[in-house]
Parts: C-alpha cells; sequence; structure tokens
C-alpha cells in the first residue's frame, strides 16, 4: 500500500508517515531558544528542562521516523524482480513497525516534545511574560494533541475518532502559534528599543 502511495501522490505519502510533523519540530527548534531568553527571569530552571526535553524528544523523532528509509525501498521496489519484490515488502514491513509516524516506535519523542510543551505553556499561563491567553491556549492544544498521538499510537482502531479530536486541537495550535509569533515580535521591539 505505502509503496503504491508513494508512486502515485508522494505528497500525501511523506504528510501520512510524518514529514509534517518533522519540520514542525525543526522549525520550533528556534522558539524553544527563545523560550530560554523570554523566561531568562520568570522561571529559567523549568523553561531550561523544557527545552532539553523538547530538544531530546525532537532527536529520538527524527532519528527514529523511517519515511525516507520507506521512500528509498519503494523506488527500488518498482523495477525490482518478483523476488526483490518479497524481500523488499519485508524490508518495508519492518521499516513501518520500526517507525511509521504515530506508532509506538516515533511515540517516545513526540511525547517529550509534547510535555515540554505542555510545561512551557504551563509556566506562560502563570507568568507575566506571554499573557495568559497565550499560555492557556497552548495547554489545550498541547492536551488535545497528546491524547490524539496516544490513541493513535497505541488503538490504532481508533485512528477516525482520534482525528475528530485533533482537528480542533489542530486549530487552537494554530491560534497558539500566531498569538504566539505575534509576542514573540512584540518582545523583539521592546528589547531593540531598550537597546
Amino acid at each position: 500500500e505505502w509503496f503504491t502511495l508513494f508512486q502515485t501522490n508522494r505528497f500525501e505519502a511523506f504528510s501520512r508517515l510524518g514529514v509534517i510533523n518533522m519540520l514542525t519540530l525543526s522549525l520550533s527548534i528556534p522558539i524553544y531558544l527563545a523560550f530560554n531568553q523570554a523566561f531568562r527571569k520568570e522561571r529559567p530552571l523549568l523553561t531550561a528542562f523544557a527545552s532539553v526535553l523538547f530538544f531530546v524528544g525532537t532527536a529520538v523523532y527524527l532519528s527514529s521516523n523511517t519515511v525516507f528509509a520507506l521512500f528509498s525501498v519503494s523506488q527500488q521496489f518498482s523495477a525490482a524482480s518478483a523476488s526483490q519484490k518479497l524481500f523488499l515488502e519485508a524490508a518495508g514491513q519492518s521499516l513501518l513497525q520500526q517507525g511509521a509516524d504515530l506508532t509506538s516506535g516515533t511515540i517516545l519523542g513526540l511525547l517529550m516534545t509534547q510535555i515540554a510543551g505542555l510545561l512551557t505553556t504551563s509556566a506562560m499561563a502563570r507568568g507575566k511574560v506571554f499573557g495568559k491567553w497565550i499560555g492557556w491556549a497552548g495547554l489545550i492544544g498541547y492536551g488535545i494533541m497528546t491524547v490524539f498521538f496516544i490513541l493513535t499510537s497505541f488503538f490504532p482502531t481508533l485512528y477516525d475518532k482520534a482525528m475528530l479530536i485533533a482537528a480542533p486541537g489542530a486549530l487552537i495550535m494554530m491560534a497558539y502559534q500566531l498569538m504566539l509569533a505575534r509576542k514573540f515580535f512584540q518582545l523583539g521591539a521592546v528589547e531593540k528599543r531598550k537597546q
């Protein structure tokens, strides 16, 4: 199925196997560095711990996701002989079991990044730097997405129901990220004026 999907709709195959999560996590690295600067006076230890948890979780997720290896095997599959196809199918199944997105192979990294998000947004909700609205939006969004990741990883038959949970969670996360970006620009402008 995945080999065919890679041949017919690469975007869907890559997105269903976690490339969007890989991009999101990679692009969030500078945000966690900025959190350390923003919280340097208010909750520095919590933010440092959350950042380390996020960085380790991102590394675990990126290293355990097998999307690119599976893509490589799928490219070999179309030109393979019948006996080679059996071997490549087995290799593909092994890669899927090891690290397909939203499986037990990748959940550790995802959970670590979600816990980091929950810790950081709880500091926002109680602090003065970002404001309670941003903090609560992040807490709710990360909470919903954590439930989604657990459901899809350990109960794959509930995927459709989990998507009903994920849809509002994703919208809340988008709102959180927009509010967060706006606040970072405001904080940057204040810092620039101080110089």
